[in-house]
């Protein structure tokens, strides 16, 4: 039974588990689109009242102490009815500064300060 977890079950938590934190997103001048496996959620720019930043830490042992650790820092984006959506820090900086100048390409005059701050600290 250990050999058929290991072949088989193991590939499969990963693949469940990679999957389920993988994101794509595409920003236009509509709004945001943010796909993963949750589904796919739309918001327009003119229902984006905010943007934060969150930080997510793991758990992490040092010489016999438990210790916070970093993981990712998590973009969340709020609308007007305090609907969010969040999207997963990218692992590759230049994915993330092609994010970002997205954001300052596509976004209207009216939600560019709410947004540029908080990219900053991405």
């Amino acid at each position: 039974m250990g050999n058929y977890f290991f072949v088989a079950g193991i590939p499969m938590v990963t693949l469940y588990s990679s999957r389920f934190t993988s994101q794509s997103i595409e920003i236009t001048t509509d709004g945001i689109l943010v796909d993963s496996m949750a589904g796919k959620e739309f918001m327009p720019w003119e229902s984006l009242t905010s943007m934060e930043l969150s930080d997510e830490y793991v758990p992490v042992g040092r010489m016999g102490t438990m210790v916070p650790k970093q993981l990712q820092k998590r973009l969340k984006l709020v609308d007007t009815s305090e609907r969010y959506i969040m999207v997963n820090e990218p692992q590759l900086s230049s994915v993330k500064r092609r994010i970002i100048k997205k954001f300052q390409e596509y976004a209207p005059d009216s939600v560019r300060e709410k947004i540029l701050d908080p990219l900053e600290g991405w």
